[in-house]
């Protein structure tokens, strides 16, 4: 979950994007609470889903090529529209 949550937040723009980690805190809380796992398993598992989720975005940024935006800017737009007669 905690790696899910990495990559969320590298895809998630906003003041929002930070409860992204919202969902594996709750849920790792929660399966400590019910006697599931021992606090350390969860310790753990937030741990390597943060590295899993550190390499998979540095591998992203380092192979994906670079692209453009595919819709224009707002401030883009005004200048066409300022331009044509």
């Amino acid at each position: 979950m905690m790696a899910l949550a990495g990559v969320g937040l590298w895809f998630t723009r906003g003041r929002t994007r930070w409860l992204w980690f919202l969902l594996p805190l709750i849920i790792g809380y929660s399966r400590i609470y019910l006697g599931y796992h021992y606090p350390s398993d969860t310790l753990s598992g937030w741990l390597l889903g943060g590295l899993i989720a550190a390499v998979v975005i540095l591998a992203a940024r380092r192979f994906a090529a670079p692209t453009k935006d595919i819709e224009p800017r707002a401030d883009e737009l005004v200048e066409e529209s300022s331009h044509k007669p």
